[in-house]
């Protein structure tokens, strides 16, 4: 059922038309949970929303699941990026509304010295437990505590390059501490973050097919197969009022059948999430941008008039060497 799931989402996404700049969910441009090593640009200022939705039949009720989570990406120059996110709200599956969940703050670092179609960069987040619950239903494991992760970014380009159809590679490699206070590398709480992602550009429109997991490095407990990850397909699209809209689904590749684990490193994660996102794109330098653009107006109608004057002087120069020549001239007798 997952598998046919899976492929019917993609099939559909490349029937799709419709673009726009990019960031996750998370905040920091990216896809939807695989970062890119490029930032937004120096100034750019992105503001998202985003909710994500699940729905499943446990013996006769439904139990949901519903997460808002809310982001903001920052340029702080074409170099260095900003970004943080919060949840104010996250199903726990305890009461009819759901309390806050945890929050994040990034840095990410863009390597200068690169070609325009390869970039490598590093992003440093913090973790911070303002979430009530902890690990929380149908969600990757979450420890309560303050953590940090180093992120590896490498992004390739051949949007511009590839003699056949255009496309970027997003990859991102790193290690997630989940207790700053204990000994880094070897508790069972210690996750390795991997993510790839390939996407298109489609008629205006980015369409995009990633791969996310949390895998427990020092955990024997839990096997490789029932580490949680998903495949997520997704695209995004500039709409109504400029802003960018953003549909994904995530389809859990998690073997939940397979024996060994237990809570709470080991969860009932959900077969599949619907993830709905809009952002709001702003440029806090457009008005500089504009004036200086006002400045180069009227430094260029300047020169233009002093040109022009140049001209007509030179014009009259040239009348008054020909009526003198004219006069030098010997009169008949």
């Amino acid at each position: 059922m997952r598998t046919r799931l899976a492929l019917a989402v993609v099939a559909m996404l490349f029937l799709v038309e419709g673009g726009g700049a990019q960031t996750t969910m998370y905040g920091g441009r990216g896809m939807s949970r695989v970062r890119s090593a490029r930032t937004v640009g120096s100034g750019n200022l992105y503001l998202s929303a985003y909710t994500l939705h699940y729905v499943e039949k446990v013996n006769e009720s439904l139990a949901k699941d519903h997460t808002l989570r809310l982001a903001l990406t920052f340029g702080l120059s074409n170099l260095l990026e900003l970004s943080a996110s919060v949840t104010p709200y996250q199903d726990t599956q305890e009461g009819i509304w759901g309390p806050p969940g945890d929050s994040e703050l990034g840095l990410k670092f863009c390597y200068p010295y690169s070609p325009d179609w390869l970039q490598l960069g590093i992003h440093a987040l913090a973790s911070f437990p303002t979430g009530a619950k902890h690990p929380v239903p149908y969600e990757p494991y979450s420890s309560g505590k303050l953590g940090w992760a180093m992120l590896g970014l490498l992004t390739l380009d051949l949007r511009e390059h590839s003699p056949f159809i255009p496309f970027q590679l997003n990859l991102n490699a790193g290690y997630m501490d989940h207790d700053v206070r204990d000994r880094y590398f070897e508790d069972r709480k210690d996750q390795a973050l991997v993510g790839a992602g390939i996407k298109f550009p489609v008629k205006g429109s980015v369409l995009y097919l990633e791969y996310t997991a949390e895998i427990f490095l020092n955990n024997p407990e839990v096997p490789f197969e029932k580490n949680s990850m998903r495949l997520t397909p997704g695209f995004k699209f500039v709409g109504p009022w400029n802003l960018i809209y953003d549909i994904a689904v995530d389809v859990l590749l998690t073997d939940e059948r397979s024996p060994g684990g237990r809570d709470p490193f080991v969860r009932d994660y959900a077969d599949w999430k619907l993830i709905l996102g809009v952002t709001y794109p702003f440029s806090l330098l457009r008005y500089v941008k504009q004036e200086r653009q006002l400045e180069q107006r009227r430094a260029l109608e300047g020169m233009e008039e002093i040109r022009a004057k140049r001209e007509e002087a030179a014009k009259a120069l040239e009348e008054l060497r020909k009526r003198l020549e004219q006069e030098r001239k010997p009169q008949p007798e």
